[in-house]
């Protein structure tokens, strides 16, 4: 058994007691392999802390990405997707995969893609980014 004190000033919500637990019991675990891009490049990024990665899986040619809001209201973010990636689209899922709603992701200047999500408190959401690869580099 293991257990630790996080002491805190606020509600555990706002404090981000959620996040530091996760952090703490699900610890990111590294992956070796070749990389084309810059060192620190990744998949995809939530814009706000509060918004948690619960589960990643892929299924064929597409990644499902499950996201839960850990935060004590509703927020607003993106997801973003990097320009490393190519993704055919974009949409929400049911929690069991099916279509619920496409997403206009919006280019970025460096080429990422851009979803503005929102979320209620508590809330959990799954997003298919469909035909998701690395993208083809120019020589």
């Amino acid at each position: 058994m293991r257990y630790a004190l996080v002491p805190h000033g606020e509600r555990w919500e706002r404090a981000g007691i959620q996040q530091e637990c996760a952090n703490w019991m699900q610890p990111l675990v590294p992956m070796y392999g070749r990389l084309s891009g810059p060192p620190s490049a990744s998949l995809f990024r939530v814009t706000d802390p509060s918004i948690e990665v619960s589960a990643v899986w892929r299924s064929g040619d597409d990644l499902f990405v499950r996201l839960y809001n850990s935060g004590p209201e509703a927020r607003r973010f993106s997801l973003v997707v990097s320009g490393e990636m190519e993704v055919g689209g974009m949409c929400l899922t049911e929690l069991d995969g099916r279509w619920k709603e496409d997403l206009q992701p919006a280019e970025r200047p460096d080429r990422s893609r851009e979803a503005a999500l929102s979320l209620a408190r508590h809330g959990l959401v799954a997003i298919r980014l469909q035909g998701f690869r690395a993208a083809q580099t120019k020589s």
